[in-house]
């Protein structure tokens, strides 16, 4: 993850991911500087195959049931440019070992409460727009 140290949260999503879900995603580290301080943030970009190349489709951020939601001022200029760029931004909370997912899109502010099979057909039915 070079300069920042890993998340144990990511990197165990990482592994679930790779294991259960069978598509491709990617975390990016965000470095925004919006409001005269540096701000780094870790965002999951799910992605799908389109003629040989890899498109995103989705921007995923993975938090536990313990983080706060309430998103930053930078957090939500990020998740805003996103949207009004056509791509989807969710915040997924995760309970206990990947069993419930609380998902959230941004600009809609709805909750939809998953298990961990309705999360995965949720993750294989993101498309492109």
């Amino acid at each position: 993850m070079g300069k920042y140290p890993d998340s144990n949260l990511l990197n165990e999503y990482s592994n679930w991911h790779l294991a259960r879900c069978g598509t491709k995603s990617y975390l990016t580290d965000s470095d925004i500087n919006l409001v005269g301080f540096p701000f780094i943030y870790r965002l999951w970009v799910e992605v799908r195959d389109a003629s040989g190349l890899l498109k995103p489709v989705a921007v995923l951020d993975i938090k536990s049931m313990q983080d706060n939601i309430i998103p930053t001022i930078s957090s939500r200029c990020w998740y805003d440019w996103l949207e009004s760029n056509k791509m989807p931004v969710y915040i997924v909370q995760i309970e206990g070992k990947f069993e419930t997912f609380h998902v959230q899109r941004w600009c809609s502010k709805e909750v939809r409460i998953m298990n961990e099979e309705k999360y995965i057909k949720f993750i294989k039915a993101l498309t492109l727009i």
